[in-house]
């Protein structure tokens, strides 16, 4: 019957899908912003490689390329990573479609997405997922960096030399609670040794903390802005000034090197090390909840 819609196809992603998805994603990434955050145009190229690291990704056809979903993978769940339907009358009833065919492709393992939107949280609990924590972005500029505090007798600060990777990957390496490149080894592919920043105390090594040049966002907005990862202390020396003492060393190196804002991901739950970067004049950029079905 003439205007009737039509159910869309589902099915796997194929590369001669590429070009489409890459005009799809480029002409409606502003109603996404949770899957576009600080969006930067995708090519062929660079959405290739994002989709080659998704093992689910699956798509919405009627006669023309509709939407896509792209989910990570492991034992325990799936997480919607990315999601982009066309503008039209159709599109929640075409978003409906793609992520009830995640849920049924996860066979009993939780489903999970992370948004900040009210709008978009709300219409996924709806669906009957909840909310069990969250992370922030939060940036400052790096005009007026705090001094940096006095330490007890004996510690100091320092650059990480070369040729430490191995043994900083010994001190703080965690499989269950750090990133994979973050202390493996091998890291300072990615941290190079002068960019990151250790503690020693009466020559023990006690805290790191890592930085880099945010080399993507950078080229894209003309910006210089650095990452910066930890401070990472041993149990022991933690609530003892280390942490504030090497970010603040941290911050005032990276000013050295020509950056102008620094930027930190922290994790909702505890809230102690977000109040840590807001008492360092960090703000909040962007706020996300994580949910699970």
């Amino acid at each position: 019957m003439s205007g009737e819609s039509i159910e869309p196809q589902i099915r796997k992603y194929k590369e001669d899908d590429l070009s489409a998805l890459v005009k799809l994603v480029n002409e409606n990434y502003t109603d996404y912003p949770d899957f576009f955050y600080e969006f930067i145009s995708y090519t062929e190229e660079t959405l290739r490689s994002k989709l080659e690291g998704r093992p689910t990704v699956l798509v919405a056809e009627n006669e023309t390329i509709e939407g896509f979903i792209a989910c990570y993978e492991d034992p325990r769940c799936i997480d919607i990573d990315m999601l982009c339907v066309k503008r039209g009358p159709d599109r929640t009833k075409i978003e409906d479609t793609l992520i009830s065919k995640v849920e049924e492709e996860a066979k009993g393992r939780k489903v999970t997405i992370t948004l900040s939107s009210d709008s978009r949280i709300a219409d996924f609990e709806n669906r009957g997922y909840e909310i069990y924590g969250g992370f922030y972005h939060l940036v400052r500029s790096l005009c007026n960096v705090p001094a940096v505090p006095s330490l007890a007798e004996g510690a100091t600060l320092r650059g990480m030399a070369k040729g430490e990777e191995e043994t900083i990957t010994r001190i703080f390496y965690d499989p269950d609670h750090v990133g994979t490149d973050v202390f493996k080894p091998g890291f300072t592919k990615v941290w190079k040794e002068d960019w990151n920043h250790i503690a020693e105390l009466n020559g023990k090594i006690i805290a790191i903390v890592c930085t880099r040049p945010d080399d993507k966002f950078n080229a894209n907005f003309n910006a210089k802005r650095a990452e910066i990862w930890g401070p990472i202390v041993l149990p022991e020396y933690r609530g003892k000034g280390v942490e504030k003492a090497l970010e603040c060393h941290a911050l005032h190196s990276l000013r050295e090197k020509g950056m102008e804002v620094a930027t930190v991901w922290d994790v909702e739950w505890p809230p102690e090390p977000t109040n840590f970067d807001v008492s360092l004049g960090f703000r909040v950029k962007n706020h996300w909840k994580f949910l699970r079905k």
